[in-house]
């Protein structure tokens, strides 16, 4: 099988590309043996706007009648003072600005609406369907899944069945913004910081206070199983089924993520450094004269190259890690009396083993320039036991009972300062039950009805 689908949403840039393949294949080489492969492989290319219209930093300064702030640093209605040092990247006019004690709008706020923000709901200043982060925030993925599965009948009652599944999947989530900085700014200063004629004033714009970036994800599941089952009759001692299983799950999380920085700072070389963190700034309208964009520009395709300054993406982490979990089952399941006494025990083993990795920086622009798992790992095992019985006493009335402890291995971090340094697991989820009860059929099975007492 193969899938082409593509779609347009009704907001600015929304859109979804899908292409894949799927194949299955079964072989008999002999009466007795079957090999099956299901793989399916594809490839999504995506824009999914936020689940909302873009987020309100304006409507207080427009309930107050948009005013202009005259000189710098003077305060007016709706509007806050920018602290801070940092730089501006004005997209407009391919300039870098420091802001330091201008006038910004203030956030309207909401109890509920988009975590707390407001969104914003006039139509005539932006209209729903535009979409202000731009056509660089992109989710772009493609994934395999594939298995084998050996079934195979080695006598009468002998059961045996290895599979083996491999899922792969690669994500570059191009992130221009956070949700919550895809807000509806407006400029009301009357003047830069260095005293000129602000071209912009009054205009509305989006910036993001924290640096573009792309996250890549490349994960991989390994999984393995082994599973038997045998049935054996010892007459007068019952009718008995055995089924044993072996499983192993393999995930490793390889990764990065690589944002944007000021790459050429003279002064201080540490790309992590605040300093080396430039605020893009780009000023919109939807006047339909074409004169200011709609939308942030795409900061991937478009690095900063002004003023001296130039950006590039950095590695700003990395991952390579590996959690294992292994789990060994078997049951043994159990017919007295013509099938009047039935009895279930089970026994389990699970074990969760997590390698983590460690960072090695660049000396001096202390960028990650690779990722080690470590050879030291934390572990966490824990048993399950179950065993019950049910006993048919009429045609009518059956009686059962039940008892069982479990032990889920919890490989992450306990809570604590001294657990995150010594990297101390949280440890085991146990629990303990048992139940009692009694079910039963009346008036020609006409009627139904049970009656379970239970602990946990």
């Amino acid at each position: 099988n193969t899938l082409y689908w593509t779609k347009k949403g009704w907001r600015d840039f929304e859109h979804m590309d899908r292409r894949s393949a799927a194949l299955a294949v079964t072989w008999r080489p002999f009466p007795r043996t079957s090999i099956r492969l299901d793989s399916e492989y594809g490839k999504v290319d995506e824009l999914k706007p936020q689940p909302w219209p873009a987020l309100d930093s304006v409507t207080p300064w427009i309930a107050a009648g948009r005013p202009i702030s005259p000189a710098v640093g003077t305060a007016v209605t709706g509007t806050n003072s920018i602290a801070g040092t940092s730089r501006y990247f004005i997209s407009n006019s391919n300039e870098i600005l420091p802001l330091t004690n201008s006038r910004t709008t203030t956030a309207a706020r909401s109890g509920a609406a988009a975590g707390g923000l407001a969104v914003f709901r006039d139509q005539s200043v932006v209209p729903f369907a535009r979409n202000v982060m731009g056509p660089g925030a992109t989710t772009n993925n493609d994934f395999l899944n594939a298995g084998v599965f050996l079934e195979q009948q080695l006598f009468q009652d002998l059961f045996v069945e290895a599979a083996a599944n491999r899922q792969h999947v690669r994500r570059d989530w191009a992130r221009t913004m956070l949700w919550v900085n895809a807000s509806i700014h407006a400029d009301p200063n009357a003047r830069r910081p260095d005293g000129t004629p602000n071209p912009y004033v009054g205009q509305y714009y989006v910036e993001t206070p924290n640096p573009p970036n792309i996250d890549h994800r490349d994960q991989v599941w390994n999984d393995y199983r082994l599973t038997a089952t045998y049935k054996f009759n010892l007459r007068r001692f019952g009718e008995h089924q055995i089924a044993g299983l072996a499983s192993r799950r393999d995930f490793f999380n390889r990764g990065n993520v690589r944002a944007e920085v000021w790459a050429n700072n003279p002064a201080q070389p540490n790309l992590t450094n605040a300093t080396n963190r430039i605020v893009r700034r780009t000023y919109i309208a939807f006047d339909g004269t074409g004169a200011l964009p709609t939308h942030f520009p795409d900061p991937f395709a478009n690095p900063i190259d002004a003023s001296g300054i130039s950006t590039r993406l950095y590695t700003s982490s990395q991952s390579d890690t590996l959690s294992r979990f292994d789990s060994q089952v078997v049951t043994l399941h159990s017919r007295f009396f013509k099938g009047r006494l039935v009895t279930t025990f089970g026994l389990r083993h699970d074990e969760q083993t997590n390698w983590g990795s460690t960072l090695l920086r660049a000396p001096v622009t202390n960028e990650v320039i690779a990722a080690t798992r470590n050879v030291a790992s934390t572990s966490v095992a824990g048993n399950t036991q179950t065993a019950g019985v049910v006993l048919h006493v009429r045609p009518w009335l059956s009686l059962a009972a039940n008892t069982s402890s479990n032990a889920t291995p919890q490989n992450f971090i306990a809570f604590g300062p001294d657990a995150t340094n010594r990297n101390l697991p949280l440890g085991n989820r146990k629990g303990d039950g048992m139940d009692l009860g009694a079910r039963f059929t009346l008036f020609g099975e006409r009627a139904r009805g049970s009656i379970t007492y239970f602990e946990t």
